[in-house]
């Protein structure tokens, strides 16, 4: 309990002296003309002197904690027992809330490229490929990205054809589809069940099926098993 509360005192005096060492640097640079030009003074009273202030109101919101706590006189030695215990308490909470925020962002991978869905669609046995007029885009409940095709038809797998692109993967998402629009053809629409937020895979996962087609109403049909048209795909993370 006493390692709480010396933890609760070292955060309250830290926000304190911060703020407090920031506004009386801001304070004392305008009065001694230091420049504000884009925010400098600002910037050096925020993040030079407020960390030292940020430190000095540690040390004395520990010492207050124990005071409190104890209700007798606190020795130096007593804060500097307490004191790495609440650094190491302060940055066990920062870096717990880092991760919680890391891992619950909407983006899939905030510090760097997002990964992509590597694909290939196998079409039906004879089916005609033209580049012009070929769309591919996946679609979630934030955003429609579309795809990067390769040129033409890749290969063939027997004497179906098939086609291959990449798209990127930008947010967690519980749904995501992908819609294949070729001439002539009604749209078709593939589920791809990666999970909200996908891991690498280092093969392409197994051929799925078709799930809906578009027809003349405004709601694509179930598709069957004359629908030949089947989806692998892959997560690609960047190294």
């Amino acid at each position: 309990m006493t390692n709480i509360i010396a933890l609760l005192g070292g955060l309250f005096g830290a926000a304190i002296g911060w703020v407090l060492a920031a506004v009386l640097a801001s304070v004392l640079g305008g009065y001694y003309g230091v420049t504000d030009f884009e925010g400098a003074r600002g910037m050096i009273a925020v993040f030079t002197f407020g960390p030292i202030g940020g430190l000095l109101g540690l040390i004395i919101g520990v010492w207050l904690a124990l005071r409190l706590k104890s209700g007798a006189k606190v020795t130096g030695k007593a804060v500097a027992i307490r004191l790495p215990i609440v650094l190491a308490g302060i940055a066990g909470l920062v870096a717990g809330t880092v991760g919680v925020l890391y891992w619950f962002s909407p983006i899939l991978n905030p510090s760097g490229a997002s990964p992509r869905l590597a694909f290939e669609i196998r079409l039906p046995a004879g089916a005609s490929v033209r580049e012009r007029g070929l769309d591919v885009s996946l679609f979630t409940e934030k955003n429609t990205m579309p795809a990067t095709m390769d040129a033409g038809v890749v290969r063939k797998d027997g004497e179906r054809p098939v086609i291959a692109g990449t798209v990127e993967l930008t947010y967690r998402s519980s749904w995501r589809i992908l819609e294949l629009k070729m001439p002539g053809v009604p749209e078709h629409i593939f589920l791809i069940k990666v999970g909200a937020r996908p891991g690498h895979d280092a093969d392409f996962r197994d051929w799925e099926h078709v799930s809906n087609v578009g027809n003349e109403t405004n709601r694509p049909r179930l598709a069957t098993a004359d629908d030949a048209y089947d989806i692998r795909y892959r997560v690609i993370w960047p190294d």
